[in-house]
């Protein structure tokens, strides 16, 4: 699924692996937590790591829904169903039970 990714994908994707560290260093910043020497460290990593995970995760839900919308109806289909819906005399129902054009 990764193959029908656009470029937007991929910045949503990087936006949202971001957010975690760059939230946690911006509290941190406001609101020192006074913890010691690799206590900030250690804290950043993991927020990195849930980042990128979930930044991925955010980046393959776009392209699976972009994948699916592709493939949901293909375009001489979209035609074919527009055509029945605004056709002034024959209507789903005819055609589903099969009735006569006549």
């Amino acid at each position: 699924m990764v193959k029908y990714a656009r470029p937007s994908d991929y910045a949503h994707g990087a936006v949202a692996a971001a957010g975690g560290p760059g939230l946690l260093w911006a509290m941190e910043k406001m609101h020192p937590s006074g913890v010691g020497k690799g206590g900030f460290a250690q804290a950043a990593r993991l927020a990195g790591f849930i980042g990128a995970t979930g930044g991925f995760l955010y980046f393959y839900q776009r392209s699976i829904r972009t994948y699916l919308d592709s493939a949901r109806i293909s375009p001489p289909a979209r035609s074919h169903w527009m055509s029945i819906r605004t056709g002034p005399d024959i209507g789903i129902r005819d055609l589903v039970l099969g009735s006569s054009l006549t």
